[in-house]
């Protein structure tokens, strides 16, 4: 554990950069990779249907999965919701002009596209009319209501299913998954992983456990090719990029030398930049500013004395301005505006004891209501200062970038899973389960 929040330490700086630029592309925790998925399915043939009433009905049936949680968004193509339509009769007017109408049975069917398996399936009648056979037919299908509560039984019967199919086929999958893994085709591997729904929550924990394990295996190999690609976005100053490069590299790997001395240029180079754009922002008196870049700097690093010291100027400086400004209220006897400036002074700056004794003048000349605003007022500024001053600590800093970086490799794991599945090639043949 200590030489992995060493790591940490080294590499801290960097996630937030990297996790600002990554965050935008973040797929959330219950949509597209995390949900069970149905791929709307169409046989070739289906009796008298021509390429427009097919795309009615596919539409008919997106929506139906959509509308009830099962979308085909997701990066799994295994399940398949897909129709069959038999032609109860055809009735053809003797009138001018003449009129067809067609009554149709359509059974929707949620099923195991790969391996033939059904799951539910629900039967609705429909009726059309048209000036032709085709306008007839498609009139019939868009009869099918995708907001219909009758679908409900069906639909929960098919997540049950797929959630049956998932629990009992775990050990299963997480053994092929490992065995790809293991002939080094690592990105099919996790691809196969991250299509385990998040409601099936046992599988789903063990499958991304194994999945950040074997994009830790991935990454072993990359290791060298990524250090030399980190040197060069070093030698362009690129120091986010070549950070997001070895980001995700842990002790127990081979090249963990080599990465830490790498990762350690890279956060000397940063904590001195940050440091830098601090002093030029606090010369220019702009104190949020100032405090934005110093947040930025490493927990225990280098620069951490520099922090420390520009940092106890920062709230000196805080100290004085506020102070100034709850004096000029008090003198109007604005003791809302008081409360407010003097909960803008830092309790460990060089004027905070004379903050206080200002402010124990204040309450000590206010009736028993007011002494109770100021009070609870005087608390809330104060709080809120103690949260702003407190991700200024090293422990504090520390904490949240260890956190970022487990987030970080998970999601690298699922990133690389997702791509994987939504770019292979959609060439899958389905069997229909009638």
């Amino acid at each position: 554990m200590a030489s992995f929040n060493k790591l940490c330490v080294l590499i801290s700086s960097l996630l937030i950069s990297v996790l600002s630029l990554r965050g935008q592309n973040d797929y959330k925790s219950s949509d597209d990779a995390g949900r069970i998925s149905l791929v709307t399915f169409i046989p070739e043939k289906l009796s008298g249907m021509t390429a427009e009433a097919k795309d009615v009905l596919k539409t008919k049936l997106d929506q139906i999965a959509s509308k009830n949680g099962l979308g085909g968004n997701g990066v799994a193509n295994r399940f398949i919701i897909t129709p069959s339509v038999a032609e109860i009769s055809k009735d053809i007017s003797a009138t001018t002009p003449t009129i067809y109408t067609f009554n149709l049975e359509v059974t929707l069917y949620i099923a195991d596209g790969i391996a033939g398996t059904l799951f539910s399936s629900h039967t609705i009648s429909l009726k059309g009319t048209g000036k032709s056979d085709t306008k007839a037919y498609i009139s019939a299908l868009k009869e099918i209501k995708s907001t219909d509560k009758s679908y409900a039984a069906f639909i929960d019967e098919g997540k049950r299913k797929i959630i049956e199919y998932y629990n009992s086929q775990c050990d299963f999958i997480l053994k092929s998954a490992q065995a790809q893994a293991d002939q080094r085709n690592f990105d099919e591997a996790i691809a196969s992983l991250v299509e385990i729904p998040d409601v099936c929550k046992q599988c789903f924990n063990k499958a991304m456990d194994l999945s950040v394990a074997i994009h830790k295996s991935k990454l072993e190999l990359e290791c060298q090719q990524n250090i030399s690609k980190a040197k060069v976005e070093m030698s362009k100053q690129e120091w986010v990029a070549a950070a997001e490069l070895l980001s995700l590299y842990t002790p127990d790997m081979s090249c963990y030398s080599d990465v830490t001395a790498v990762l350690k240029q890279i956060n000397d180079n940063i904590c001195a930049e940050k440091i830098t754009k601090a002093k030029a922002e606090w010369a220019a008196r702009n104190t949020q500013g100032a405090l934005k870049f110093l947040s930025e700097v490493p927990p225990n690093s280098a620069c951490e004395a520099d922090l420390v010291a520009l940092l106890k100027e920062v709230k000196d400086g805080q100290c004085a301005e506020s102070l100034g400004k709850a004096k000029g209220a008090w003198s109007n006897r604005n003791s809302g505006d008081a409360a407010r400036f003097l909960g803008e002074v830092p309790t460990d700056s060089n004027c905070a004891q004379e903050a206080s004794a200002l402010a124990r003048e204040i309450a000590s000349k206010l009736d028993a209501d007011a002494k109770a605003r100021w009070d609870f007022e005087m608390k809330k500024y104060q709080d809120d200062l103690t949260l702003t001053y407190k991700k200024f600590e090293a422990s504090e800093r520390q904490s949240i970038r260890d956190s970022q970086l487990d987030a970080m490799r998970i999601k690298a794991s699922r990133d690389v899973g997702v791509a994987r599945a939504v770019n292979q090639p959609k060439s899958v043949v389905y069997i229909v389960p009638y």
